[in-house]
């Protein structure tokens, strides 16, 4: 009788939450990576993304890949070593010398950015 339930506990689909596809990191799937990340550190999104923007702000503008790495759109680019190859191939972004963190080239001027978007919406 015991073994009814194992049975029922190995047939239950797997979490998606923890699970990565492994993809081909064809130059099309490094450049979408690429931009992925530069949307983070654009004017569009940096000046309102407050956990990007604060954690940037502790580090001297410097984000670690493995923090970039954990968010939604960024966890089905595995390994993160290719994160990494395609950051590199960046004219925005720098990433240190060690491949740990991320940064602009030109940090940007949020209040000009702000009020750009706010003209912009107006």
């Amino acid at each position: 009788m015991s073994e009814k339930p194992q049975q029922e506990e190995q047939e239950k689909p797997q979490s998606r939450r923890n699970s990565f596809a492994v993809i081909e990191f064809t130059p099309e799937v490094l450049d979408r990576c690429l931009k992925q990340v530069e949307f983070y550190f654009s004017e569009f999104n940096f000046p309102y993304d407050r956990f990007l923007r604060t954690t940037a702000e502790k580090n001297d503008g410097w984000v670690p890949i493995s923090t970039i790495a954990t968010f939604n759109r960024m966890k089905k680019y595995r390994p993160v070593d290719k994160v990494i190859e395609a950051l590199r191939s960046s004219e925005i972004l720098e990433v240190s010398a060690d491949g740990e963190n991320v940064k602009r080239r030109v940090p940007l001027d949020l209040t000009a950015a702000r009020n750009a978007r706010i003209e912009q919406n107006q």
